[in-house]
């Protein structure tokens, strides 16, 4: 089968909302270039694999699901991208010896219909920088405005896959809000690898583009990606204390909450500097929510730096916790530090923030019963009842016959559901 022949693609996004953006930013102009989209393998000439290789368990899962794809559309030449292809592409070139097929790295990967087809494509290497957004939901969509990170955290390998910190312009944002509102979607997420770098090298600046939201953007709710806490200024925190656009929203990445183990993991920051962005938010927000992220089993991580992270954690008003279990990567720096936790050690540990992080959240919800908020109607429905989301990110559900998707509406929120996963709520009396 010759290349140009090929018609139908198949694509398959594995990781962060990064990818999904990415990956729906191809979809587009594979469409737009004749190919047909299918959502069956079997039926697919090419099939596309968007791959992760944040942990080890991610780049696991990645061959999981390219081998299926290989048994399902046995014919079908594969293309593999995302962050797997660059950090540790010798597995998915071993799986794939005996097949037609594509690994393209990072700065490759959204020239994939012109390198299929044979076309010459030249690189701006003025601005390396390919925007994006996700178009599968109706309501909301992963916008990215920024990529790569200049930091090279110990154990992050996503500096070696995305490379150096790059951005979309101000004008490149909002030319894309427009066509996201264009095509119905309520509510955008901005998302990045470190969104606070955003601007960096063309003298703009993350506040200064969510200034320039909140001044000409009606009609849409927009929510901050993941910020890292020495970025998020206070400033940011005011603009959004008084925006009806920046939602009341903001997920800081904590990582430990021992000074001594986030000096070895090299990030910029303190735990008083942590605690310190926290208050603020609930001074400025007290119905804010904020989620936070944790590693548990980093190397040399003892009892006592964990029992610190937990009695931390404690202390601070967050809403949710995202725990993940410290994950080796090779090129990365902590892999060949010395002390690596046994991993019955950190599933112990994961355990228990997790209980925890289970804790802050029912008492997010307890404390936002009675309230009333507006809710964004999504399109999932099960048991006679619709979901959606409070501007302050708590999961909704009320009567489907009352809300419709994609429609905003001014809600009560009444009682936590007993599998304790979302809040019933009802149209206000």
């Amino acid at each position: 089968m010759s290349v140009n022949s090929l018609r139908k693609f198949y694509i398959t996004t594995l990781g962060c909302k990064l990818n999904f953006a990415e990956s729906s930013a191809l979809t587009n102009k594979l469409s737009n270039n004749g190919w047909q989209h299918t959502q069956t393998a079997s039926e697919a000439d090419l099939i596309i694999v968007h791959s992760c290789a944040v942990t080890a368990m991610a780049e696991k899962k990645t061959r999981q699901v390219l081998s299926k794809l290989l048994k399902t559309a046995p014919e079908a030449q594969i293309a593999v991208i995302g962050c797997m292809a660059d950090v540790n592409s010798d597995p998915l070139e071993a799986m794939l010896k005996n097949r037609k097929h594509f690994i393209y790295k990072h700065d490759q990967k959204m020239d994939l219909p012109d390198l299929i087809s044979g076309d010459i494509v030249s690189n701006d290497t003025i601005n390396p920088f390919r925007s994006g957004f996700s178009i599968e939901q109706r309501t909301r969509s992963f916008l990215k405005i920024q990529d790569g990170c200049d930091y090279f955290c110990t154990y992050c390998t996503i500096p070696y896959a995305r490379g150096r910190s790059t951005s979309n312009t101000i004008s490149g944002v909002m030319t894309d809000i427009a066509k996201i509102v264009s095509n119905g979607f309520r509510e955008i997420i901005l998302t990045g690898v470190n969104i606070g770098t955003f601007g960096l090298h063309h003298n703009e600046s993350f506040l200064k583009l969510l200034k320039t939201i909140d001044k000409e953007c009606k009609e849409i709710r927009v929510r901050l990606g993941s910020t890292e806490p020495d970025l998020l200024q206070n400033e940011i925190i005011d603009l959004v204390s008084n925006s009806a656009i920046l939602m009341p929203h903001f997920h800081l990445p904590l990582q430990s909450g021992c000074n001594t183990t986030l000096q070895r993991m090299h990030r910029h920051y303190t735990t008083n500097l942590f605690q310190q962005k926290i208050d603020y938010i609930k001074k400025q927000i007290p119905t804010a929510c904020i989620a936070i992220d944790v590693i548990t089993g980093f190397p040399g991580e003892t009892e006592n730096e964990f029992e610190q992270t937990i009695h931390f954690i404690k202390s601070l008003p967050i809403s949710y916790l995202h725990v993940f279990p410290y994950s080796d990567r090779p090129l990365a720096k902590a892999s060949k530090y010395p002390d690596h936790v046994d991993p019955h050690t950190i599933r112990q540990r994961v355990a228990k923030l997790l209980e925890l992080g289970q804790e802050k959240q029912q008492l997010f919800f307890q404390q936002n019963l009675e309230t009333i908020r507006p809710v964004l109607a999504e399109g999932t429905r099960k048991n006679g009842l619709r979901y959606g989301f409070t501007d302050n990110y708590i999961k909704c559900a009320a009567n489907e016959k009352l809300i419709n998707e994609n429609e905003l509406y001014t809600l009560q929120l009444k009682e936590i559901d007993e599998n304790k996963e979302f809040v019933r709520c009802q149209i206000p009396k």
